[in-house]
This record gives C-alpha cells, sequence and structure tokens, in this order.
C-alpha cells in the first residue's frame, strides 16, 4: 500500500510518555492470519475467501454486515451493500461515526490522517485511509488509537470494511484485498464491455486522494452507456470531506450523443444534478446546482460531442504515421460550465514511444489547460495532469480492459 507518513506525527511520539500501554509496540503487532476460508450469506447471495477466521455474517436491512477475527482486541467489521454505494463518502461518513464512537469514551485531543491509498484489485477500484488519534478520559493519561478503512466496489456492489485498534497494518491490508479479490455476487447490471481505472494523486506528494472509473456497457438498442466514476477524499485538518461524481453519456450506435447527465455530491449532499436532453431539435440543459435552478437551451445546430467520440477520433489520428502536430478539437458538455458547450482543444505534441504520445489539452473560455500522455491503442490518457487550484493532480492509469 502506498503511505504517507505525516509530519504531524511528531506530536504523538512526544506523549508517549503520557500515554497508558507500550504504544510502540501496539503500533506495529499484526494479528494472526489463517488458511484462506469460505465466507458468504446465509442466501447464498455473496461469497467470498478471507485469511482470518470467519465471525458472524448477518444481513442488515438490505445490506450485509461480516465480522472477521484477525486475533486483535477487535474484529474487521465489514459492510457489504448491494448495488454500490458512494466511495468517498462512505469513508468520511464512516470515519465521522467512529470518532463519534471514540469521543463517547473520552475527550479526542489529537486526530491526524496517517495514510491513504488508492488503486485497483483486479477491475475492483478501492480507496483506503489509516488514521492515529488521542483521547483523555480526565486523567494524566493519554490514550492513543488508530482507525484503518478500506473501500471497494466490484460487479456494481459496495463493500466497506473498517477496524479500530492499534497495529494490525498489514494483517488488514492482506485481509481486505483478499476479500476484494475474491469477492462475488450477481452482477448488478449488464457486465461492462471496457473499464479503465485511474488513480488520483497530489502532483508533489505523490500521495493517492481518488479513483476514476470509465465504463462502456451495451443497451437493448445496441448503442452504448458511457459511465465515467469519480471518488476522491479531501483530508483536512482532523476532517476529511467527500468528493463523488457521475457522468453518465447515452450513445447510439454511431456514436452520437441520446442524452447525458451530471451528478456531484460534496460529503454526501447533492450539489450537482444536471441534464441533457434533446427537445424539439434543441438541446437542452435542466437540473439544479448548488441548490439553484439551471436551465438553458443550446443555440441552434449545437452539435455535443462526448469522450468515446473524442478517444476514437484521436486512436484515429495516433494511427497516422506522422501525428506529431495534429490538433483535435471537439465541443463538449462539462460540469464546469454546463449551460454551454466548450471547445476541447487536443493537441498532439511529441512521439514518446511506439505506443504513447504527449499532447496538452486546452480550453480557451476559461483558459484551461493540461498536459498529458495519450495511448495510441485507445486514443485515452494513460495519464495527466490537472490543474486544481493552485496544485495539480495526477491522474495514472492502474488497470485496462476490453476495447474501446
Amino acid at each position: 500500500m502506498s503511505l504517507r507518513v505525516a509530519a504531524t506525527l511528531m506530536i504523538f511520539s512526544t506523549m508517549l510518555c503520557a500515554a497508558a500501554g507500550s504504544p510502540e509496540k501496539a503500533a506495529v503487532r499484526e494479528g494472526r492470519l489463517e488458511p484462506p476460508r469460505e465466507l458468504g450469506s446465509t442466501d447464498q447471495w455473496f461469497r467470498a475467501r478471507v485469511p482470518a477466521k470467519v465471525g458472524e455474517v448477518r444481513k442488515s436491512g438490505d445490506s450485509y454486515r461480516v465480522t472477521l477475527d484477525i486475533g486483535a482486541d477487535k474484529p474487521i467489521v465489514c459492510d457489504v451493500v448491494p448495488n454500490g454505494l458512494d466511495m468517498a463518502n462512505t469513508l468520511r461518513r464512516n470515519f465521522d461515526q467512529s470518532m463519534q464512537q471514540v469521543g463517547s469514551q473520552g475527550r479526542v485531543q489529537l486526530l491526524n490522517l496517517e495514510a491513504t491509498d488508492a488503486g485497483a484489485i483486479g477491475d475492483a477500484p478501492f480507496l483506503a485511509t489509516r488514521w492515529r488519534y488521542g483521547t483523555h478520559d480526565g486523567s494524566k493519561s493519554l490514550r492513543l488509537g488508530a482507525l484503518k478503512q478500506f473501500v471497494f466496489i466490484k460487479l456494481g456492489h459496495g463493500v466497506y470494511c473498517s477496524h479500530i485498534d492499534m497495529g494490525f497494518v498489514q494483517t488488514f491490508e492482506t485481509v481486505t484485498r483478499a476479500l476484494t479479490a475474491s469477492f462475488d455476487a450477481p452482477a448488478a447490471g449488464i457486465a461492462p464491455y471496457f473499464v479503465e481505472i485511474k488513480t488520483a494523486s497530489e502532483s508533489r506528494s505523490g500521495v493517492k486522494l481518488g479513483v476514476t472509473v470509465s465504463t462502456l456497457q451495451r443497451d437493448a438498442s445496441g448503442g452504448t452507456v458511457a459511465r465515467q466514476l469519480n471518488a476522491m477524499i479531501i483530508p483536512g485538518s482532523g476532517e476529511m470531506h467527500a468528493h463523488d461524481a457521475v457522468h453518465l453519456v447515452q450513445l447510439r450506435p454511431d456514436d452520437s450523443l441520446v442524452n447525458a447527465a451530471h451528478v456531484i455530491l460534496r460529503d454526501g449532499t447533492p450539489a450537482m444534478k444536471i441534464e441533457l436532453s434533446l427537445n424539439g431539435g434543441r438541446w437542452v440543459v435542466d437540473g439544479e446546482r448548488d441548490g439553484n435552478k439551471v436551465s438553458a437551451t443550446l443555440p441552434a445546430g449545437a452539435q455535443p460531442g462526448n469522450w468515446v467520440e473524442q478517444a476514437r477520433a484521436l486512436r484515429k489520428i495516433l494511427s497516422a504515421e506522422n501525428p506529431v502536430g495534429v490538433e483535435h478539437t471537439l465541443p463538449l458538455w462539462t460540469p464546469s460550465q454546463p449551460t454551454v458547450l466548450l471547445d476541447m482543444r487536443t493537441r498532439v505534441l511529441e512521439k514518446m514511444n511506439a505506443n504513447e504520445f504527449a499532447a496538452q489539452v486546452q480550453i480557451s473560455q476559461p483558459r484551461w489547460e493540461n498536459d498529458l500522455v495519450l495511448d495510441r491503442a485507445t486514443g485515452l490518457s494513460s495519464s495527466a495532469e490537472i490543474p486544481r487550484g493552485q496544485q495539480f493532480i495526477h491522474m495514472e492509469r492502474v488497470y485496462i480492459s476490453g476495447n474501446l
């Protein structure tokens, strides 16, 4: 797992003499791994294999609660949620609930995000965090604790796991990764014929904060449902915020647009829900943004493109003998300015190797550009540097399957 040990951990080390027990030993202890054991619900809806002692598996409402014994004072607890969940907000919401539980045992004085991770295990995207905290019960001693979190989506379903105990870092990682790799259940929908997963990280520090998942599925009419899911955690001082977004596009067999939608959640609260549809020969935008009504009609003759159409056009350009210097422009409907179309210009700058080309994407109004590496086989970026305020987010492909 890719980890960041924050400088604020020095605060903890200076207070160890006042802490109860032996924090140094507790922080590095590991659990007891078992030979892989079968795990499943009594209704046989899901199953998996984990290197831990399986405790309770029970259905709670529409979800399932699983406990896994790893030889710690407390078990790993996992919730299996059919039909998916919002990855980033699931981490944030459960973090808040865990800290409320911890706070009931004493005042939380220290709270630090010790590590984050994001990536893919096979075709399953995941996010993970590790927190360290200290509570004070009114005595002179400080009690240290830790929270480990892991969430993934597979087959359209979501699973969230947590462990509240010092140490057991590698044990928790081994068990949750095994659960992810072996998890099986009836798929929530038609299996996608194309899947791409990218991680999002801070360009300077390399700290992984999110994932982007792009999928293509056939529909009954022979067209395509193109979905891009984004989940990112935004660490703060002793807190965590969540950004979850979905961009959904319905395409005809010739890749022309039927309709599209942008849905954005901030800390689980709807920040945007906007649709683009054809009405009387004109494209109409309708929905809400930050609680305000959004309504617009695009100019006559406007033809919104889409990322699938863009990727296939770039793939054709890159298949030429010398694509360097060629520029491709396509009007796209984006969440940043949903009442207009923005011309997205992609210029091929340099051939890096037989399969990859350096390129730059620009938008004139407002001025925006980012550097990326285009993959000749798909026309998509295998990596990119995306501006975000005064910082840059580095996107890196970690998984791809199927054909565009």
